[in-house]
Parts: C-alpha cells; structure tokens; sequence
C-alpha cells in the first residue's frame, strides 16, 4: 500500500476519516525510506490508533470512504453527517449545506479476495441538472430508517 501512489492516497483517506484531527501516523516508504505522513481529521474511529478497527469503526470509516469517492476523481467540498458525535454539524452548516445526495455505509476492510461490501443510497434530494431518471427516495440504510453507520452527504445547492 505505502509503495504506490494510490495505495498512499487510500491511506490518506482511511486515516483522516479514522484518527481525530491534531494526529499524526508516520510511516517509512518501502523503498526509498522517505518518510510518510498521514494525517488524522475527523476522528470516526479514534480507538484505531491504540487497537484494531472493530465491527463499528470498520462500519464509519468505510462509509466515510464511500462517501467520498466520485465519479470525476475530483475533491469537493462536503458535509458529513450521521448518528455519530464525530458529525454533529451547526445550524449553520445544516442551513448552508441543503442538498442530500445519498447516504453510504458497508465494510471495505475484508480479505482482499473478498468483495467490497458497500452500499450507497440516493438522497431525498437532488441537483436539477443531474441527468437520467428519478431514483428511489433514500430510506435510510438496512430496513427504512437510518443505519446506525450510515454516512449522508450534502451539498451546497
């Protein structure tokens, strides 16, 4: 993972997902010796860097990753939220970040010849420009409410 580019750049995300803001893990390129660092940012599973990710903290990380992911391999802004205190959010950031894309959750962290388990939901909302057929509302992940990890993702409008 730390040899490539894109195995460093998965690791970017798993660890500003997992590990809260303010920490640092630090590891050494398998070939060069160089320095690595990876930086903490929201804090879903902050038990990760004492312990290996439980069943919950592989949950919210993975659906953190998820959320991220798009189809134009571009970074965007946008806001996080679920039942975790980690995504707690201001009025202000509820009353600025309005549109709902979907929600997220599954488990990416099974044997590599395991596939991905990930789901992703459309949200209640979506941009007018977004061509194709309307969706199905989000009903929240697993059985119509929201999943104990699920992730949503909004946007500005």
């Amino acid at each position: 993972m730390l040899a490539d580019a894109e195995g460093r750049e998965l690791l970017t995300y798993i660890v500003s997902c997992a590990l809260p803001e303010g920490t640092t893990i630090v590891a050494e390129h398998p070939t060069t010796h160089d320095p690595l660092e990876f930086f903490g940012g929201l804090g879903l599973a902050a038990e990760w860097e004492d312990q290996p990710l439980d069943q919950a903290g592989r949950g919210w990380v993975s659906a953190c990753l998820l959320a991220r992911v798009n189809a134009n391999d571009v970074t965007v802004p946008i806001s996080l939220r679920g039942p975790h205190a980690q995504l707690d959010t201001t009025a202000a950031e509820r009353a600025d970040w309005t549109l709902e894309e979907g929600a997220f959750y599954g488990d990416v962290f099974g044997m590599p010849s395991d596939p991905i388990v990930w789901i992703a939901c459309r949200g209640v909302t979506r941009r007018p420009e977004t061509p194709g057929p309307r969706r199905p509302r989000l009903r929240g992940a697993r059985s119509g409410t929201p999943g104990a990890d699920d992730v949503r993702v909004h946007v500005r409008r």
